[in-house]
């Protein structure tokens, strides 16, 4: 614990309240030191700012009884918060980027900060660009390689409750928490929104956000070919699962044109104990081969994550066995590149190996408590930018 007055003093300088959900687990562990006295969270900006931070509901209002007006006064193209730490009468500022796109960055707040958290941060910066597929690359701006040693890595978070109120989000934790099941029935869960993948720009269109380079429309316009979006993936997927026949496989597309593997959608409470009394929840590569909100949902329950080829990391390594393993490229891999054979065969080894009558659920329950919480976030945020 640093003495009286030396405790480091985060100051929330920007923060883009349209995307507040994003923010929320790190300003939820930074509240939670705040608490505990390790340090000091405190506001900057205008005052309409500070009130809107700490009452984000009234801008959900306003954003639905007034959606253009609120695009005006809070672009969509702002996803990085600003703010400085002090201790000991030294000073540094840092980013937190929260883009669902390892290549895209905000780059006066790149050349501004001292540390910038990514939370899509790819596994290694590579002078020839992203890797979107194994054939396919995206380059970096030339920035971005230039200050590649004070990117840091983070984690890809959502929103807990929208509301920044530390005991509501708490509480919404600690419900998770609780979910329990008195054993595990499936030894695989499949669960996806739908499997089409985007449309291709029209010249009738506007252009997207300006931060939105290579977005999923411009990727598909752009590479044709060359690339399949991983959406159509899904369909694949939970084809094979439903071919083997298992009572203990759940897999499902909510919204699909073949019948023989659409599936009801799952209300939130029963997505999250469908996942609890799973023992690996099946991921295919998110936007730009971004990580969802999918990976925290499982380990907050218990469940672990079977998922295509890691394109990005989090701040700390993951378990590979039985938090995250991985079963072969799929991401943006073309038809023709996608060894579907061999994702089959992993799939089905990674059935093969789960034991129901050994469950894994509170082994990552505790790794979540002490890696993924808030408050650990928290902490890896404030010991990166240590001053002392």
């Amino acid at each position: 614990m640093n003495k009286q007055g030396q405790k480091p003093r985060v100051t929330i300088q920007y923060m883009p309240i349209r995307n507040r959900g994003y923010f929320e687990w790190i300003y939820t562990g930074l509240q939670i030191l705040h608490e505990k006295g390790e340090i000091e969270l405190l506001q900057e900006g205008s005052s309409w700012e500070k009130f809107l931070r700490k009452h984000p509901r009234v801008w959900g209002k306003f954003d639905q009884k007034f959606p253009e007006l609120s695009k005006l006064l809070f672009p969509v193209d702002h996803f990085s918060m600003f703010g400085r730490i002090e201790q000991s009468g030294k000073s540094m500022r840092f980013s937190y980027d929260v883009t669902d796109s390892p290549f895209t960055y905000s780059l006066a707040h790149l050349e501004l900060s001292d540390l910038y958290f990514k939370g899509q941060c790819p596994i290694e910066f590579e002078e020839e660009g992203y890797p979107l597929s194994n054939t396919v690359r995206v380059p970096y701006h030339p920035y971005v390689l230039e200050a590649r040693d004070k990117i840091r890595p983070c984690m890809s978070t959502g929103a807990i409750t929208s509301t920044f109120d530390l005991k509501r989000n708490l509480k919404v934790l600690e419900s998770n928490a609780s979910i329990r099941v008195a054993s595990k029935k499936n030894r695989i869960f499949a669960s996806f929104g739908g499997d089409q993948g985007p449309r291709t720009w029209e010249t009738s269109d506007l252009p997207p956000a300006p931060h939105n380079f290579r977005n999923e429309r411009s990727i598909v316009s752009l590479y044709g070919e060359q690339i399949q979006h991983p959406n159509e993936k899904r369909a694949e997927i939970v084809r094979i699962l439903r071919k083997w026949g298992f009572d203990d496989i759940d897999a499902r597309i909510w919204n699909s044109k073949d019948s023989t593997i659409q599936g009801d959608a799952l209300a939130w409470p029963d997505y999250l104990k469908t996942v609890c009394a799973s023992a690996f929840n099946v991921n295919v590569s998110g936007f730009r081969r971004s990580l969802p909100f999918r990976f925290l949902d499982s380990f907050q329950v218990g469940c672990g994550i079977a998922t295509d080829t890691l394109g990005v990391k989090w701040y700390l390594p993951f378990d590979r066995e039985i938090e995250v393993i991985e079963y072969g490229d799929l991401g943006y891999e073309s038809m023709e590149n996608t060894d579907w054979g061999g994702i089959e065969n992993r799939l089905r080894e990674i059935y093969d190996g789960i034991d129901l009558s050994k469950d894994s659920g509170d082994e990552l329950r505790q790794m979540f408590a002490k890696k993924w919480h808030p408050e650990s976030l928290g902490r890896y945020f404030i010991n990166e930018c240590k001053l002392t």
